[in-house]
């Protein structure tokens, strides 16, 4: 059993939001996005993707712990939307076979993350899911990030701290990055974690 799952199963989850992503409204507005397949990486109980599902995206949430992908069924079922979750570790259960058979083999219009990559040091093992990111894919796609910054308060908890120049340099190479600013995890929560809020497209 994964740690996420011992986390999710003991509802330790303090990085899972209450509802979804308050910055999706923004993003959506901002880059005029219509609804398309969208994909979640890391999705957890699935709040944003369900978010999206409402807003009439083909939502795909992907998720390390089985826990939290039943949960996010659940979160569908009771919202009465249709969404697909799948349990896997993103991108090495998807090889190229399962990534048709379960994440569909059409290309994705939207890809978000919130709290994803940043477990991933800057390198090669980002590379690889940077890579994986890419290739699922559709030309005039936008990848939406949000990672946890190193400026502003020092966090509690949680996984490594990345600077604007880690974020700009490790992004950067495989995406050409359309927006970047400092924010925070939860825009309506007090002492919300800063994190880099950074959108993207292929370039």
């Amino acid at each position: 059993m994964s740690w996420w799952e011992s986390a999710y199963r003991s509802g330790s989850v303090n990085w899972d939001p209450g509802e979804y992503d308050r910055h999706l409204p923004w993003l959506l507005s901002t880059f005029d996005i219509a609804p398309c397949r969208a994909i979640d990486l890391g999705c957890g109980t699935g709040k944003s993707a369900v978010w999206l599902a409402e807003h009439g995206f083909d939502v795909v949430g992907v998720d390390l712990a089985p826990t939290a992908i039943r949960n996010a069924n659940e979160l569908a079922r009771v919202r009465g939307v249709s969404a697909t979750f799948v349990a896997g570790e993103f991108p090495g259960e998807f090889t190229a076979g399962r990534r048709s058979s379960v994440l569909g083999s059409e290309p994705f219009g939207l890809a978000i993350e919130r709290g994803f990559l940043q477990h991933f040091g800057p390198g090669r093992e980002l590379d690889r899911v940077l890579r994986a990111v890419v290739d699922l894919l559709a030309p005039d796609a936008l990848f939406y990030s949000l990672i946890t910054a190193r400026e502003g308060k020092r966090a509690r908890w949680g996984p490594r701290l990345w600077s604007e120049s880690e974020v700009r340099e490790s992004l950067g190479a495989w995406f050409r990055i359309r927006h970047m600013e400092l924010s925070v995890f939860t825009p309506d929560e007090a002492g919300s974690m800063p994190a880099w809020l950074t959108v993207m497209d292929l370039g």
